[in-house]
């Protein structure tokens, strides 16, 4: 649906640059101007075009991963489930107990704001590349360099130019989930799931293939 839709946008958009320039040399008579306003739809056209495509407008299309990213994270990711020891438990059939113990008693689970300010500066946690920005930037915050904290300081984007079109004044297009970076928690939890037997869910047949048990 949206490559239909954005396949059907550019074409009209293209078309009605393209009526309205023959609208205005029916009602031009001097040739001039019929130049003049041709060239002006024409030069829109391909401004607009130039635009879209440059590198600097949106590099390796940065935004376009980035809605569908959130996309997919407000369809798959229940929200819910992770900010409640119930639903949690319930869920990914673990003993609420041992939930509680792995997020140090809080109810909220993964989501706390703290927490994740926390976990953001665990190395552990990190990629090369981004070990050596975070080691720069607390070396440019110690030095008061503000250029420097500038540069590798993550900005934060928006789509467009108005922060509260994105539901929050806070928080950019991709730090809308930050709370919920808990990693220390993450770590702890991941390990706490049973492990499923491979002998309920596969088995070998006559043929000597695997295959699924159909019984589930």
């Amino acid at each position: 649906i949206g490559g239909r839709l954005d396949f059907t946008m550019n074409t009209s958009y293209v078309c009605v640059l393209y009526l309205l320039n023959m609208y205005i040399l029916t009602k031009t008579e001097d040739a001039n101007d019929v130049l003049f306003n041709a060239l002006q739809i024409d030069f829109v056209l391909v401004m607009d075009q130039a635009v879209a495509s440059s590198l600097w407008w949106d590099p390796n299309k940065r935004w376009i991963k980035a809605g569908v990213t959130e996309l997919l994270l407000q369809i798959n990711l229940r929200l819910c489930w992770l900010a409640s020891v119930d639903d949690f438990s319930k869920n990914f059939d673990i003993p609420k107990q041992d939930l509680l113990i792995a997020c140090d008693g809080d109810y909220n689970l993964f989501q706390n704001r703290q927490v994740a300010i926390e976990s953001a500066t665990y190395t552990r946690f990190m990629t090369t590349g981004e070990r050596v920005s975070f080691f720069f930037l607390q070396e440019a915050i110690e030095m008061k360099n503000a250029r420097a904290v500038s540069e590798y300081r993550k900005p934060m984007p928006h789509f467009g130019s108005f922060p509260f079109m994105h539901g929050s004044f806070r928080r950019g297009v991709f730090d809308k989930y930050e709370d919920l970076r808990t990693w220390r928690r993450w770590e702890k939890v991941l390990w706490l799931a049973p492990i499923p037997n491979l002998t309920n869910i596969i088995h070998v047949n006559e043929m000597s293939e695997i295959v699924p048990n159909l019984e589930l």
